[in-house]
């Protein structure tokens, strides 16, 4: 397998992805998050035009996608009742999702 940085070309399938990965939360119980089409295909386009939006591919099939920030992260600038261990650089992946093919076999 090996990520690598999205395609717009893939940003249909990638949307693909992401309708199923909220219908397979919701049949899980998970009413909470990704909620409201989120994460839509306004977020994959912005994703991808920051060049944060990767996918994790088993030769042509896209398995994974997410989006790896590298910048800081303001949601984790205060962390209720903790704090980070040490201080330095970090990356963060948001909105994880794995296609049907491969959810629950590790790609995420």
């Amino acid at each position: 397998m090996l990520i690598r940085k999205a395609k717009e070309s893939e940003i249909e399938k990638i949307c693909g992805i992401y309708e199923r990965g909220r219908a397979f939360m919701r049949g899980a119980g998970n009413e909470k998050q990704w909620v409201n089409g989120y994460p839509g295909r306004e977020d994959v386009m912005k994703d991808l035009a920051d060049g944060t939006l990767y996918v994790l591919c088993d030769g042509d099939e896209i398995a994974c996608v997410f989006c790896c920030m590298t910048e800081e992260e303001p949601t984790y600038a205060k962390i209720h009742e903790g704090k980070w261990i040490r201080g330095g650089a970090y990356a963060t992946v948001h909105r994880i999702a794995a296609s049907d093919e491969y959810r629950g076999k590790g790609a995420a």
